[in-house]
């Protein structure tokens, strides 16, 4: 009888945490006890949203015609993006710290619940073992069933491409207006990727996400 009740806990947890609303729920107030920056296009949108200021300046060319001209942003404009990329990159590796930070807080709880569960069971606590043991599986299934894992890699995936986009941007001594836009659109493709509770952070869906960043119209 007290199995088929331990059981029937078990199992109602696992049927709360499989229900798409309340595991958001769950998700979400782990994410904001942990420090998660759930909202990282928010935190780009006004460099994204704001046209650079621009400035005429002699075409980069190795032998310049008289009066040649190109049109680039203003370095004011320039330095405030790659202070943009920059932030992002530490935002997004901070978030996925805080989310691999959950994850083994589960694993920890896990051990110390079943290990604890262990020692009542020897001391002849039946119940307080039994209630330790459904804790610990219910901590285990939690654990599988929260999205932190793939959050965690798929942070830890937007951070290096901001990275990488950094440092390219940071090439580009006189960027264009056209090169900022490029930079901008590939900006807030990464921060709308990671803001994204639908990615599953499978192998399938980063290498869709890296076509769509570095096709023509969002490659710089």
């Amino acid at each position: 009888m007290k199995l088929a009740i331990r059981a029937a806990l078990v199992g109602s947890v696992a049927l709360w945490l499989a229900v798409p609303s309340l595991a958001s729920v769950v998700t979400d107030a782990f994410r904001q006890v942990a420090g998660v920056n759930a909202n990282l296009a928010a935190q780009v949108a006004e460099v994204v949203r704001t046209p650079p200021k621009t400035m005429v300046v002699s075409a980069p060319v190795a032998a310049p015609a008289p009066g040649q001209t190109v049109t680039v942003v203003t370095p004011d404009a320039r330095e405030k993006l790659l202070q943009s990329i920059g932030d992002f990159s530490l935002s997004s590796a901070r978030n996925a710290q805080k989310s691999a930070a959950i994850v083994l807080g589960f694993v920890v709880a896990a051990i110390g619940l079943g290990v604890a569960a262990s020692i009542a069971g020897f001391c002849k606590w039946s119940a307080l073992a039994g209630i330790l043991s459904i804790l610990a599986t219910a901590t285990v299934g939690a654990n599988n069933a929260l999205p932190f894992r793939d959050q965690a890699n798929t942070y830890k995936y937007v951070s290096a491409e901001a990275g990488a986009l950094l440092t390219r941007a940071r090439l580009d001594l006189q960027m264009t207006q056209e090169q900022y836009g490029k930079y901008t659109d590939q900006l807030l493709k990464l921060a709308t990727y990671g803001d994204d509770k639908s990615v599953s952070g499978s192998a399938e869906d980063l290498t869709k996400f890296l076509q769509n960043l570095h096709s023509p119209s969002g490659g710089a």
